[in-house]
Parts: C-alpha cells; sequence; structure tokens
C-alpha cells in the first residue's frame, strides 16, 4: 500500500490492489471534523494531477483512523493517522497477522504546517515499488515492514505525544483483532472495542465500510490496535503464542489501581491467551484478569503507606458490580472467580467487599469461586490451589481448530476471572500456573508430545508477559516473574523484586499524569473532543437528526440540593439535634434529592488523629445522617460517597429513587496545614454527575484568628489549584460548585459594636465588616462563586450548650466563619443558621435549585434507528 499527497486541494490517496481512497476536508463543510471519502479506481487515480509520493514513496501498513485536535479559539485541524513501519509480531492459524507498530505519522488534512520533509519524487525506485503494487496480488507491505522515516520536522507536531505513545512497543495493530478462542463458536469471544485503543479514531471508517462494502475492495486498509503484548516461538515442527490485550476501558490505565468505572468496565483488565499450533490444528485457552469491581481506588499517604479508599458507598456499588458480571456472563458464558486478595489492612477490606458483592448478585452468574492468598516469594502452590485450577479446567475444556474446517472441534465453556488488587504479580503467576496445568491437554490436542524444553520456553513466554503488562502501568516489571522464568523462587529474583516494589511506590506517589492525559486523549475520554465524521455516511446523516430533534431526546430538570457545614470541635449532636439539623421542618420537610454535609474539627486535632486518621468517627456519622433522613417514612435515603481528611469531612447522600441519576463519582483531598504537610487544615471534595449536568462539592477549614487573612487567601489558592480528581479534573474546571466549610474569614470591627449591632439585627451593617464579603469583592477568593445576602446571626463563637457568644477571657469577636458558596447558575432558594449548641459553632444550611440535564438514552436510540432506516432508503431510492 503507498500513500500520496496533494498540496493543491489538499487531500491524501492510500493506493491498494485494484482500488485507490483518496481523503479530504470539504471546501464548505458544516463541521471542522468533516471530511470525504472517495474510493476510485487505479486508472482514475492517474488521471488526477497534483499528487506526491509521501514520505520518500516508501509503502505504508494502513492507517488507524482520523483525529480532530482543536488549537483552541475556535481552530483545529484534522489529522490521518498512518502506520508507515511495524515488525511482524504473529502470524498463526488462519486469522491475519498481527504486527508491531513502530512509526506512525499525523499528517493533517487541511494544513501544510508540518509538511517538511514529507514529500519526495525519488522516483525510478517509487515508480517501480508503484508498478508491483498494481501487478502483485499481495500486500507488499507485509514484507517491508522496518522502514524508518528521514522526515526532518521543523515546527513541533500538537500530535507528538501521541504518535510517542502509540510506538512505544506496546501497541499492535492487525485487521482482525479479534482472539482465537470462541467460547460460542457462532459469536465473537467479546466485542473488538473492548480491546481496540484506536476506536475513537476509527469508528466512523470502520461503520462506514461495512455498511458500504468498502472493506471488499479496501480489506487492508484500516487497522484496528491494541495495547498489550504479544510473543510467540517457531520452530516449524510446532508454534506457540501469548497474546495479553489490556482494556481501553475502566477508570484508570496507570497505577496505582482502581476499580470499575460508570459502564461497568474495571481497571488493568487483560485478556490473555495461551495458542499452541502443530501439524495444521491450534489449540488455545483464554484467561482474564481485572481489579476488583466496585468503586475504590488505592491511595497513598506520607504517614502510613497505600491504603484503599471506597469511592462510594457499598450500595451504591452493587448496580455496577451486577453489570459487569452480566457483560462477562455475555462475552464468557461460565464465570469462575479467583480471588487473590489476602487479609491485610490495605486489602482486607477490599476483599470483604468483593465477597459481599458476589454473595448480593441478584443472578447466578459465577459457576465457581475460589479465595487464594498468593505469595509471589514462593513457588509453591498449595493443594487447594491445584484442586481448584484441575476441577475448574475439567469443566471448562479449551478451543481446538482444524485449519481445514471453519467449526472448532471442541470450545472453551467459560473463563476464569483472577481477581486482584493491581492485577500484575500475583495474577500473573496464578495464570502461568492455570496455564501450565493445561499445557500437556494443548500439545496432545495437536499431536505434539510435551517436553520439558517446551515446559521452560512456556514459563518465559508468561514471565515476559507478566513483565511488559507491570511496566505498561507501573513502569517496572512483575513481581515474582523469577518464579515462572525459572520454575523457583531465587535470592536475584528476591532482591530484584524488592527493587520493583520500591519503583512501584514512586509510581503510587507520582503518577505519571501526562501519559494518562495522553491515553484519555487517544480514546476520546476529553470532554468536547469531536470525531471525524465522513460527508454523505449513515453516521454524518444521524448526527445532524440527532441534532435536529435534540429536544425530543434531551428533557431539563432541576435537582434539589440540601447542603449544611457544621465546625462540630470533635462532638456529635444528639438525635434531637439531628433532627431538627436535617429535617428543619420535621414530616413537612421537602425531600430532598441531595444532601451535601461538610463537617470540620470531625475528630480533635491531636498529634494521634494528624498521623493516621481513623474512619471509625467518620462510619458513625453516617450512620447517624442516615438514620435521621430515613427516619421519615416518606422517603428512603443512601450514601453515595464520603471523604475524610482528618477533621475535615464530606458526604453525598441521594434520596433512593434518585440513585440512578448519579455517576462519575470521585473524590480528593488537599492538605493545607503547615505550608500542605499536616492534615490538621484543608480540603476534601467530591465530584459527581447528576444525570448529564456535573457538580463539584467542596469542604474545607481554612486557618483562624483575625489576621491571618493572607494565610486564609493562600490557602484557597493552594486548594482551587492543587486539588485534582482521579478524571484529572479541578474544581474550577466544573460547571457547577457549592464549595462550603468553616472558613475562618472574621468580622472586621470592634467586639462592642459588633455585638451591639446582633443585638439590634443590624446585620447589613455587620456585613459590610466582613472579611470574606471584603476579599472576594477584591476578586482575591472564591473568584466567579456567589454568596447572597447574610439574613443569620453569625454562626461564631458560642459558649457550649448556650446561645451566648464567648464570654471567656479571650471575648472572641462574634463572626460568619462557616460559609456556604456556589456557581451563579445554581439557584439559592434558603440560607440560614440552626439552633444546635453542642458545639461553639452553628451548623449553616443552605438549600438549592440545580437545573440538569437528562438524555433519554431509550429515545435517542429510536431517533437514531429511525435515522438509519430514513439514510438507507433515501440511498436505494
Amino acid at each position: 500500500m503507498f500513500s500520496y499527497i496533494r498540496k493543491h486541494e489538499r487531500s491524501l490517496a492510500f493506493v491498494t490492489n485494484g482500488w485507490v481512497a483518496i481523503l479530504q476536508k470539504p471546501l464548505n463543510g458544516s463541521s471542522e471534523a468533516l471530511i470525504t471519502l472517495s474510493i476510485i479506481s487505479h486508472r482514475e487515480f492517474e488521471e488526477l494531477s497534483g499528487f506526491e509520493p509521501l514520505n520518500g514513496g516508501r509503502p505504508v501498513i494502513g492507517i488507524l483512523g482520523a483525529f480532530y485536535h482543536s488549537f483552541g479559539n475556535g481552530n483545529g485541524s484534522v489529522f490521518v493517522c498512518i502506520v508507515r513501519s511495524a515488525k511482524l509480531a504473529l502470524q498463526m492459524g488462519t486469522k491475519e497477522p498481527t504486527f508491531q507498530i513502530q512509526s506512525v505519522e499525523f499528517v493533517s488534512l487541511d494544513q501544510d504546517t508540518w509538511d517538511d520533509g514529507k514529500f519526495g519524487r525519488d522516483s525510478d525506485g517509487i515508480q517501480q515499488l508503484y508498478s508491483s503494487l498494481i501487478q502483485n496480488d499481495s500486500n507488499p507491505t507485509l514484507g517491508d515492514k522496518n522502514f524508518i522515516s528521514s522526515s526532518k520536522v521543523t515546527e513541533y507536531h500538537p500530535l507528538t505525544n501521541l504518535g510517542e505513545l502509540l510506538t512505544d512497543g506496546t501497541f499492535y495493530a492487525s485487521t482482525d483483532i479479534c482472539c482465537f478462542t470462541k467460547l460460542d463458536p457462532n459469536t465473537p469471544t467479546s466485542s473488538w472495542e473492548i480491546y481496540c485503543w484506536n476506536q475513537f479514531m476509527i469508528r466512523e471508517f470502520a461503520t462506514h465500510f461495512d455498511e458500504t462494502h468498502i472493506n471488499e475492495r479496501l480489506p487492508s486498509l484500516l487497522l484496528r490496535c491494541f495495547r498489550g503484548y504479544v510473543e510467540s516461538y517457531d520452530n516449524s515442527i510446532f508454534a506457540m503464542a501469548i497474546i495479553s490485550k489490556l482494556s481501553s476501558y475502566g477508570s484508570k490505565q496507570t497505577y496505582p489501581p482502581s476499580g470499575l468505572d460508570d459502564d461497568a468496565f474495571c481497571s488493568l483488565f487483560v485478556e490473555t491467551e495461551f495458542v499452541v499450533q502443530a501439524n495444521k490444528k491450534l489449540a488455545s485457552f483464554l484467561q482474564i484478569r481485572g481489579t476488583v469491581p466496585c468503586f475504590w481506588e488505592q491511595e497513598y499517604s506520607s504517614w502510613y503507606g497505600p491504603n484503599v479508599s471506597f469511592t462510594t458507598s457499598e450500595k451504591a456499588s452493587q448496580g455496577p458490580f451486577n453489570r459487569h458480571f452480566v457483560k462477562l456472563q455475555r462475552a464468557y458464558k461460565k464465570i469462575y472467580v479467583l480471588d487473590l486478595l489476602d487479609d491485610g489492612k490495605v486489602e482486607g477490606p477490599l476483599k470483604e467487599a468483593f465477597k459481599h458483592h458476589l454473595i448480593l448478585l441478584p443472578f447466578p452468574v459465577v459457576t465457581k469461586q475460589f479465595h487464594y492468598s498468593l505469595d509471589t516469594s514462593k513457588s509453591n502452590f498449595e493443594a487447594s490451589f491445584i484442586r481448584f485450577v484441575q476441577d475448574t479446567l475439567k469443566d471448562m475444556s479449551f478451543h481446538i481448530q482444524n485449519f481445514d474446517s471453519d467449526t472448532p472441534s471442541c470450545v472453551q465453556n467459560g473463563v476464569i476471572r483472577t481477581n486482584d488488587i493491581d492485577c500484575l504479580g500475583r495474577t500473573n503467576l496464578a495464570q502461568w500456573k492455570i496455564s501450565e496445568t493445561i499445557l500437556k491437554d494443548l500439545f496432545s490436542s495437536v499431536n505434539t508430545e510435551l517436553s520439558d524444553g517446551i515446559r521452560e520456553l512456556h514459563g518465559h513466554l508468561w514471565s515476559n508477559n507478566g513483565d511488559v503488562i507491570a511496566k505498561l502501568v507501573t513502569g517496572v516489571g512483575s513481581i515474582g516473574s523469577s518464579i515462572s522464568r525459572r520454575g523457583y523462587s531465587s535470592f536475584s529474583g528476591s532482591l530484584s523484586d524488592l527493587t520493583k516494589t520500591f519503583g512501584r511506590m514512586y509510581f503510587g506517589r507520582f503518577p505519571d499524569e501526562e501519559t494518562q492525559n495522553t491515553i484519555l486523549y487517544l480514546l476520546g475520554a476529553f470532554v468536547g473532543q469531536k470525531s471525524v465524521l465522513i460527508a454523505d455516511s449513515v453516521s454524518s446523516y444521524v448526527q445532524g437528526v440527532l441534532y435536529q430533534r435534540h429536544d425530543e431526546y434531551v428533557t431539563h430538570n432541576e435537582c434539589s440540593i440540601y447542603t449544611t457545614t457544621f465546625n462540630t470541635n470533635g462532638k456529635i449532636p444528639s438525635t434531637e439535634e439531628f433532627e431538627k439539623w436535617l429535617l428543619p421542618y420535621g414530616e413537612q420537610t421537602p425531600a430532598f434529592d441531595l444532601y451535601v454535609l461538610g463537617i470540620q474539627e470531625l475528630v480533635n486535632l491531636t498529634i494521634g488523629h494528624l498521623v493516621n486518621t481513623s474512619s471509625q468517627k467518620m462510619k458513625l456519622w453516617e450512620e447517624k445522617i442516615l438514620q435521621t433522613l430515613n427516619s421519615n417514612s416518606h422517603n428512603k435515603y443512601v450514601l453515595i460517597s464520603s471523604a475524610q481528611l482528618t477533621g475535615v469531612f464530606l458526604t453525598v447522600i441521594v434520596r433512593e429513587d434518585r440513585l440512578n441519576a448519579i455517576s462519575k463519582v470521585s473524590k480528593a483531598t488537599r492538605k493545607t496545614g503547615f505550608g500542605g504537610f499536616t492534615a490538621n487544615k484543608g480540603a476534601v471534595a467530591i465530584e459527581l454527575n447528576f444525570f448529564d449536568t456535573d457538580i463539584c462539592f467542596v469542604s474545607s477549614h481554612f486557618a483562624p484568628k483575625t489576621n491571618n487573612i493572607n494565610e486564609r487567601n493562600m490557602e484557597y489558592a493552594s486548594i482551587a489549584d492543587g486539588l485534582v480528581f482521579s478524571s484529572g479534573m479541578k474544581i474550577y474546571d466544573h460547571s457547577n460548585i457549592i464549595w462550603l466549610g468553616d472558613f475562618n474569614y472574621r468580622i472586621d470591627a470592634d467586639n462592642d459594636e459588633v455585638r451591639k449591632l446582633i443585638e439590634v439585627g443590624d446585620l447589613s451593617k455587620l456585613y459590610s465588616y466582613d472579611q470574606l464579603r471584603k476579599e472576594m469583592n477584591e476578586n482575591r477568593v472564591f473568584m466567579n462563586l456567589i454568596e447572597s445576602q447574610l439574613t443569620f446571626q453569625p454562626t461564631y463563637k458560642f459558649d457550649y450548650n448556650t446561645n451566648d457568644y464567648d464570654t471567656s477571657e479571650k471575648q472572641r469577636v462574634p463572626s460568619w466563619t462557616d460559609r456556604i458558596l456556589s456557581s451563579k447558575n445554581i439557584t439559592r432558594t434558603t440560607y440560614t443558621s440552626v439552633d444546635v449548641r453542642c458545639s461553639d459553632h452553628r451548623p449553616a444550611l443552605s438549600t438549592f435549585i440545580l437545573h440538569t440535564v437528562r438524555t433519554n438514552k431509550d429515545k435517542e436510540g429510536e431517533i437514531m434507528k429511525e435515522a438509519r432506516n430514513a439514510y438507507f432508503m433515501s440511498k436505494a431510492s
């Protein structure tokens, strides 16, 4: 296959056997991400003028699709991703070959800024290659895989990072990336989209090629790519290979690990096949691995190391957990769960949560489950593990295919899902042992005798697989890989594992955000990324219909929110105080959709609490809040998520019948005490979507004392800039924000005057002395957030269990330290305080109406179906 470019009426041409594909930006396109595709014959192409060979006329492998890159200010460009060179990695059975991508190039369809060095006319050689292409039915790229570009780029290419990612040695391309194993001979094992990393770039092309039958004329132009590892061994008598594909879905693709995303895909989900071929027969066995499929994240603390944090409550996680196993059942039929989590401080809570979720599965998805704590420093496997493997393999069998038959003679009946906190070292060891157990049967099925040398090669393949998969996410190899490589644990292997452990700890504390963002960009996961559409394709037609009929499937609703902030000084209100606070109108209290509670000084700020935060108090608060809200028989509430930073606490609770509206929940913290070193001051935040509308809640506690205005301002700036969610978003990246807490801004006036103004009720004049109001008016803090006029008395400082302002020797000036601010587009309906006297503060509360957007997916699907039918009917007529 050859590529050509034309400067005038800029376009790209891909010349294959018999046909030429031409890509171009329309001169008067309605969208900057719209292109045209023409398929013409060689003779028609020869009649066109102005085309020059691209990259010196050397052949290319194919394309990974097209990408629209925005430069900001409404400007952007469409780039076509060309695979210029690749190395043959796998050719087995009757499947299409798999190549390791070595070189890619993003060529703009509408700008010549990055063209330097791309044109070449050296021509006798080019003409010879072109002539051989026309005359030869085979694809010349298969034998020409190692060309190195000599292009000289004078201006930095905007997609350089993306190109470097695709050529880091972990991406493989083929026209068909589906596995060999067929659990059901009539259907694919699983959707290629799960493992296709360039689906954002190629989806439009793939759909258009299928629906217009272009694939029949250009079968090798479009390449799917996956990320993972491929290695094969072939001695002419037999061949064996290992193929691992990392899912492109999941909440994270880099270290440290995490759990589910909102589409019920888990992090670090890998499908691994071991394949044996001999005597025109092929046998394969498939395994999968994945982290615990509920909502959790692994965190690192300077004080007490790694820790698992659950981002949503157990009840809120159960539904997505169920959907995850439904997906597995549809793809793999029977599911056998092998859980490798231990009972320690870090993994123990995750293990118990996983067991509990399995018990609550409302349908018999899991055929068999086994919990086994595997030590990566030991080479022996307990008899109970071996029995589980042997019994499972008897039920499951494996895939056998004769080259002369389209129908397999045997199919694999189910799959083992190995479960771990990071799915790396222990998981690879367990999967190696499972594969070794079935190795003799695999070779016997292809009429080949198993030898010790083959077992050793098998161990090397699995060790290399484990190392590469681990390096993908941690930057270092797999812990315990020396066991599968040698068959035993060695001293040098133990030293290597120790080094890898320290490397992994470093990556856990300092994640590679640049690579993570590049991955998300490749997958089209950033807000506002545009898919490239082909003019006159069914997709572009459907998009136009969806735009016209937008109001039919998108509705605007309201979400009612009760928010409150309370510095409790380590105290817990009584049952009566909780009811007065959270149900201020008793049985007549409106059924708010969301309750958002921010607490400061949840625990007393002792040295012990600063060093080792306990979640016991947080759990007690959660129980008390839910008990209070659910005491109203008319409504039931469910915990969504809680976050704690020593004494700063934030919890979000949803009305049970609104649970399905919540998605994309994540939490983050930011310490500001002693310059960011300790957690006695700081902020916690929770982000979520209510239907299709995003919102961020923040609870923070700033520095005390009247004169510390600048310190409070700096703490605000530290939180606004340094609090980052796992999604990569900061607070002000959200469309809707509610920020509450003990901000500690004081009333800057004489104590006697302040108390007199409170006594006579002149709150307007009192508010004129408020430090926070002044700092916000000068745009020094809380930019773009607003607060309505304060109509309640200052919330600090009271004598305990009284309504008297501070009568101690310090005689602190009464102040509105406890505040609730919001984005301008959120409607505030109430702002007041509550007479709860267990602390020296009074809780402030505010209610809001958030205007939300909801997409009716079923209705959207109906409109899309109607549009597709209309498109094909118009083409037929």
